[in-house]
C-alpha cells in the first residue's frame, strides 16, 4: 500500500502529521489571478493508493473557506481518477450549522468522494450531532482542553457555560471531563440575525467561566455572551473555541470582548495571536489515521 500525506501548500497540520507517521507529504499550490480565478498546479505521485489529505484551510473567514473548498472539489475529481481510496481530514467542515446540507457545496464534496473506492471524512466537533454524514467521523475534543493551563482557575469555582442549548451535549462532556459545574445560556435572534443573550441557568457571581463553543464566526455571540456574564458578576472569563473561522472583524472584537484568555485548536488559526493560546490536534489525528491504516491491514 502506497500511502501519502496531502495538503494545499502552507498546511500547518500535514507536515508534523506526516512525520508522525512517518509517512512522505505531498503539496498542491493554488495560483491565484487578480480577477479572482484560480487554478491548480500540482506534482503527485503516480503510483498513490490511498492519500490522505489534510483539508486545514490556510485563510480565515467564510470568503476563503468558501474558495478552497472549491479547490478541494477540483482537486478530488481529478485524484478520483487514479487513487483508488482516500481519508479527507477535515477537522472544520464547512457548512456544518445547515440542517439542509444537500442544498451547499458540502452536497458537491460528498458526490465527488463517492467516485473512490473508499472515502473516510474525520472531523472534529461536527456543529450538528444530529446529522449524520456518510462516511464521516466526527471526534469529540473535550478530553484535549484538560492540557489546558486550569489551575488558576480552581480557586475561583469554576463553571462551564455553553452560550446556547445547541451546545449543551458539549459542554456536559467537558464537564464530566473536568469535574466543572455547567450552565447552558440562551439566545434570541432578531430578524436580521443581531443576537441577545437573554437567560442563564446557574449562577456566576464571583466565579471563573469557560465559554465552550465549537465555531467562532463573527464572535459576536461569544461578546454577547462575555458581556453579559460580566453583568452578572463573572470574575473570569475564558473562552474555549474549537474552530476559529473569524469573519467580519472576529478577531478584533474577542480582543476588545475582555476575555482573560482564549483557546483554540489549530484546525483553521495558522500564527501565533496575541492572547489566544494554541490546543494542538494533530496526535488525535495520527491516532485516528493508525487506526483506520490497522483496519485496512486487517
Amino acid at each position: 500500500m502506497s500511502v501519502f500525506i496531502g495538503s494545499f501548500h502552507g498546511s500547518m497540520l500535514a507536515p508534523p502529521l506526516a512525520v508522525r507517521l512517518g509517512l512522505v507529504h505531498v503539496s498542491v499550490h493554488t495560483t491565484l489571478y487578480p480577477n479572482g480565478e484560480f487554478e491548480l498546479v500540482k506534482t503527485l505521485p503516480v503510483n498513490m493508493t490511498h492519500i490522505v489529505f489534510v483539508m486545514d484551510f490556510l485563510s480565515a473567514g467564510s470568503e476563503q473557506i468558501n474558495r478552497e473548498v472549491l479547490a478541494l472539489i477540483m482537486l478530488l475529481r481529478q485524484l478520483a481518477r487514479c487513487v483508488p481510496t482516500v481519508t479527507l481530514m477535515m477537522p472544520y467542515l464547512p457548512y456544518g450549522r445547515a440542517e439542509n446540507w444537500q442544498d451547499t457545496p458540502l452536497a458537491l464534496l460528498f458526490e465527488v468522494l463517492a467516485h473512490f473506492k473508499n472515502f473516510t471524512i474525520m472531523t472534529i466537533d461536527q456543529h450538528n450531532e444530529a446529522i449524520i454524514l456518510p462516511h464521516t467521523a466526527s471526534h469529540d475534543t473535550s478530553f484535549l482542553w484538560d492540557k489546558a493551563p486550569l489551575s488558576s482557575l480552581q480557586q475561583l469555582n469554576p463553571v462551564l457555560i455553553s452560550p446556547d442549548s445547541g451546545g449543551a451535549a458539549r459542554v456536559y462532556r467537558l464537564a464530566a471531563t473536568l469535574n466543572f459545574d455547567h450552565g447552558i445560556m440562551s439566545k434570541e435572534r432578531n430578524d436580521v440575525g443581531d443576537v441577545r443573550v437573554c437567560n442563564l441557568t446557574c449562577d456566576v457571581e464571583s466565579r471563573a467561566v469557560i465559554l465552550y463553543d465549537d465555531i467562532i464566526d463573527t464572535g459576536k455571540t461569544a461578546v454577547q455572551a462575555a458581556d453579559f456574564l460580566r453583568a452578572r458578576g463573572a470574575k473570569k472569563i475564558v473562552g474555549f473555541f474549537t474552530h476559529a473561522v473569524l469573519s467580519d472583524g472576529a478577531q478584533e472584537r474577542l480582543q476588545q470582548a475582555g476575555f482573560d484568555d482564549i483557546f483554540f485548536t489549530n484546525s483553521l488559526i495558522k500564527l501565533p495571536t496575541p492572547g489566544v493560546t494554541l490546543v494542538l490536534l494533530e496526535d488525535l489525528m495520527a491516532d485516528f489515521l493508525r487506526s483506520v491504516f490497522d483496519s485496512e491491514a486487517n
